[in-house]
């Protein structure tokens, strides 16, 4: 046995076993359950502050006020867009 084997080549005292090992009943690894929930919630905050971040870089002109706050100049006129079907959108 190994016991024989360790006494033999170390010069030592046969080892002994003190208790035995007990099977766990569950699972000791990773949870499923919680490591999937963290990754939602660390996903959505990510998400979130990747759209407040485009949204406050965003400096595009969208409408005549855009012009207004971010050139001072007045608007004189505007251009309607018109679809394929020949009606106006907004």
């Amino acid at each position: 046995m190994a016991s024989d084997y360790i006494s033999t080549n170390t010069a030592t005292d046969k080892p002994s076993i003190m208790s035995r090992a007990l099977v766990p009943s569950s699972p000791i690894g990773p949870s499923k359950v919680r490591n999937a929930a963290l990754g939602a919630i660390v996903g959505m905050l990510l998400m979130c502050g990747i759209l407040t971040v485009r949204f406050l870089m965003d400096d595009k002109i969208k409408n005549a006020d855009d012009i207004m706050r971010y050139t001072g100049l007045i608007n004189l006129a505007s251009i309607p867009v018109v679809d394929e079907k020949g009606e106006k959108r907004k």
